[in-house]
This record gives structure tokens, sequence and C-alpha cells, in this order.
């Protein structure tokens, strides 16, 4: 999957995700002046992460990094800055070099799954050199259909899937050693399993850095969504020194936080639904929702009470229904909608 053939405004999961790292990274801007950090990511030809995170927090050093020389082209046209550094180069190629001096906003947004083993080494290289209060975001396919294996020339039906199956694992025990959970199962490489999987493979991977006695990685939020058909995974952290943790959460207050992933649970699902204007309109009427504590109970109580205001269900399916209603009430606040303009 490339996210920059998707239409922008057709992301709305991505999009909710931009907006509670925005979010995220006002809290921490409570202890350290994040508009004077440096922000490097990767732009796709619309540029919209590099626009949110200036006009938000006035971030104004900025470098994306592009591999594509004709995608660059169109990211130029689309986003002009004269603090804004356009570099052609691969995060492996730019993370060679990084020195980060000041504070440093660092997002790695991976879309390829094949290149899973270098990048967990791009993650490792970035978490071993930034510094106290510095942020990483990396984004993950968490999507086990694009996980590649050997197919026998020929297969029995029958025993098609168990190939399938047993191939992907040793695919991702290969390209994540020596980070993969322990004792993996061909069940922990499914569609509904395999992004706490990926999880587990991040969190073994930044354990692994060798950082200074009192530095650590701390995981400040974790996300999942699916993104055109794939899902992916997002998680956020920070560097911090161990004595300082306890001042950390009482100047941020990120344990008010609702969306925050401190304990590092299994990270928390973004799924909303696509609405039109009159369907918000009535469901919002309804706003705002207890939606804790978090229960198959809540879903349902939530979904029942927004189902009985819209009048009717926005999907088949009973399950996934009321998955969308509880995931609008949980994000209604921040949920984007996007309409056609004339210029």
């Amino acid at each position: 999957m490339d996210g920059s053939s998707i239409p922008y405004q057709l992301r709305i999961n991505k999009a909710v995700d931009r907006i509670l790292f925005i979010e995220l990274l006002h809290r921490i801007n409570r202890v350290s002046n994040i508009s004077d950090y440096s922000y490097v990511g990767f732009g796709g030809p619309y540029m919209e992460d590099f626009k949110q995170v200036h006009l938000a927090l006035g971030i104004k050093k900025m470098v994306c990094l592009e591999m594509d020389p004709a995608v660059m082209q169109r990211q130029i046209f689309n986003y002009r800055s004269r603090h804004l550094q356009y570099v052609n180069a691969s995060s492996t190629e730019y993370l060679k070099n990084f020195d980060p001096r000041g504070g440093h906003i660092l997002w790695l947004d991976y879309a390829i799954p094949s290149q899973l083993g270098q990048q967990l080494m791009d993650i490792r290289k970035a978490i071993g050199v930034l510094k106290p209060l510095d942020i990483l975001k990396v984004t993950l396919n968490a999507n086990p259909t694009c996980i590649s294996y050997e197919r026998p020339d020929t297969v029995k039906k029958s025993e098609e899937i168990k190939i399938m199956q047993e191939g992907r694992l040793k695919t991702f025990e290969e390209m994540t050693s020596p980070y993969a959970p322990n004792n993996l199962s061909k069940k922990d490489i499914e569609g509904n399993t395999y992004y706490k999987t990926l999880f587990s493979t991040f969190r073994n991977c930044i354990s692994s850095v060798p950082l200074s006695a009192d530095q650590y990685f701390q995981i400040l939020s974790a996300f999942h969504y699916k993104d055109d058909g794939h899902r992916m995974l997002t998680i956020t952290g920070v560097i911090l020194h161990k004595s300082e943790f306890r001042s950390f959460l009482k100047k941020t207050r990120i344990g008010h936080w609702r969306y925050h992933n401190l304990s590092q649970f299994d990270p928390i699902e973004i799924n909303l639904p696509n609405l039109t204007a009159m369907e918000r309109q009535r469901l919002d009427e309804c706003m705002p929702l207890d939606t804790s504590p978090v229960s198959k109970y809540t879903e349902r109580r939530v979904a029942k009470t927004l189902e009985k205001a819209l009048g009717f269900s926005i999907v088949r399916s009973k399950k996934e229904n009321e998955a969308l209603f509880y995931n609008y009430a949980k994000y209604y606040r921040i949920s984007p909608l996007f309409s056609r303009i004339s210029l």
C-alpha cells in the first residue's frame, strides 16, 4: 500500500490519528517548548502533516523525507516554506547522519510491510540518538495479508490455509528476529490479532536499545485503524529521565487524557463511520455519551442509543455497526468533516 495514492479527504481514521497526535504534543508543550522543536517526517504529496504541525504548534524547523523525486516536486508545489527542507532520502539514509541538536519530533510513517526488519533497525537507531523530551512517532503496516511467504508449486486445497499461516509466521519471525514475542502461534499473525503482535515486537525492539542508565523510551499512546483497507499501528512516545517521570505526568496530565497508553495495554482502535452532514448532526444531538468503562456492554449501550436516534444502522453487520457507533461517540469531538467546496 502506498498512502500517497489515497486522497487525504478519504482517510478519516488517519486524520483522527493526526489530531490526537497534535493533542498529545500540546500536552508535552507544558514541559518543553514544542514550537522550538524540529519536525522530521514523511509528507506524502499533500503535506498535510507538516501543515498541521506548523499551524497548530508554531513549529518552523521542518524536514520532509521523500525518496521519489516526482512526489517531491508535487510536495514543493503544495507546500512552500522557507523553514522547510526537502531531503531526497529514505529514513535509513537520513538516520545514518542524524544528529538531533535541540528538541526533535520524528515521525517514521511506514507503509511497506516487507521492509519491517529494516524499519525496526531505523527505530532502534532513532531512539539511540534522540535526547530527553524528544518525541518519536511510528506508524507500521499491521495487515498480515501483506506478509509474503514461499508457496509450493503444487498445494492441496485442504492445506492452502495451513501453509499460508505457517509461511507468514515464519516470514514474520525471520524479519523481526530477535524482537518477535516468544512462543508465537499462527493465530498471532491473523487480522484480528496481528497488530497486538506487532505492538509487542515494537516494545521488545525499543527495550533492547542501550540508553544511559537513567533514560528510557516512554510510550504515551498507541492506536490501530484501517486506512484504505489496511490496518495500521501507530505509536508515540518520548525519551525521559526515569527520575522525571512523575513530574512529566503531573505537568502534562497525560494520565487524565482519555486516549493515553501509559501502561502499554493493547492499542486503542480508531474506527470512524463515513457519515453525511445530516447524519452527523443527528448523532451530535446525543453527545456527549459516557463511553467508559471499556466493555462490550458499554459499546452496545452507546450503539443502541445512537441507532435509535438515527433510525437505522450504518452497516449490515451488527458487531461492526456497534463498533462504528461506539467509536463515533468516542471520537466525535475530533472527527473531521470533509466537504466539497468551489474555489
